[in-house]
Order: C-alpha cells, then sequence, then structure tokens
C-alpha cells in the first residue's frame, strides 16, 4: 500500500531527531508544521512535483515502519488506477494490524555516515578532541520556520559548535 504513496503524513505530540534522520537516509523530503497544538510531518519524495507520482513510493514504505512508532495517526496519499485516496491509520491500530498479519518488519540501521569524508571527521574528532565531545546528527535547529538538522554538534563546558560536512553523494 505504501509503495503506492506518493506523501505520508505523521501526526506527533513531540519532536524526535529521528524522524528526520530516516528521512534524510532514504533520499526523501520532509515539511513540518504545528496544526491544532500537534506537530505534522509530511514525507515525500524530491520529484513529487515532476515524475512518476509515486516514484519514491517504495522509500516512503520503507520508512512507514521506522516513524510510525513516534506518530499517533498517519495519513497517506495512495494512488491507485490514477486515481489519489487518503488512506489514514491510528499507530495502535498500525501494530495490532502488522501483528495479526505475522508481518516481521526487518528495519536494519543503515550506516550512520552520510559520506566519508563524514566518518573521517568523526573518526579524527573523537581521537583528537582535547575535551570535547561530539554528537552525530544533534536536534534540529528551528529558526523562522527552518528547519536544519547539522551533521554534528561538538561541545564543551557551555560551548556548541554546529558542524555541517558539506560535499557530493
Amino acid at each position: 500500500l505504501f509503495s503506492n504513496s506518493t506523501s505520508v503524513f505523521f501526526e506527533l505530540n513531540s519532536f524526535n531527531k529521528k524522524l528526520f534522520w530516516v528521512c534524510k537516509r532514504n533520499g526523501l523530503l520532509f515539511d513540518v508544521w504545528k496544526e491544532n497544538g500537534r506537530i505534522v510531518i509530511k514525507v515525500f519524495g524530491p520529484v513529487e512535483l515532476f515524475g512518476k507520482p509515486t516514484k519514491y513510493g517504495c522509500r516512503i514504505a520503507l520508512v512507514v515502519p521506522q516513524l510510525i512508532s513516534y506518530a499517533e495517526r498517519l495519513f497517506a496519499t495512495v494512488r491507485l488506477k490514477n486515481k489519489e485516496f487518503l488512506f489514514s491509520i491510528d499507530a495502535a491500530s498500525y501494530n495490532e494490524l502488522v501483528k495479526a498479519k505475522g508481518v516481521v518488519e526487518d528495519v536494519k540501521q543503515e550506516d550512520l555516515f552520510d559520506s566519508f569524508p563524514e566518518q573521517e571527521f568523526f573518526d579524527y574528532f573523537r581521537g583528537n578532541n582535547e575535551g570535547w565531545v561530539i554528537e552525530r546528527e544533534p536536534e534540529p535547529i528551528v529558526q523562522e520556520g527552518v528547519i536544519f538538522v547539522p551533521d554534528f554538534c561538538v561541545k564543551r563546558s557551555r560551548s556548541k559548535v554546529f558542524v555541517e560536512v558539506i560535499g557530493f553523494w
């Protein structure tokens, strides 16, 4: 079902950085906003406006089992036979359905780093930190409606430095 999705909306009570990490690792985009006191995250593929509407449906289907545990409710725009439908399910019902069908979800942790330079930076910093502590993909920075998840946050005492390793994938 989710492999025919053009987008999925997760309704949350609280913010969790894993949501952004999972989307980033699967090459998906997301929008975030507050609605009726809840956080809503829309997950979609980068070519939603151009090309086949369900092109990123398989990637969306991979993230649903990883993210549903953080959500109260999930809404998916599903495209079947050139028609769009709205599918909705709460987290408890989803988990019961998976359990009843005997589905074993193989959610494996992918590599921690997006690139070799990121891994090199992390390894070098941990070996030469002189009292600094490094954290991978810290809490998102939210400023004027924009969300940014840096690659690292390095801390010592009260000081924090956010680091983004820039390059090509």
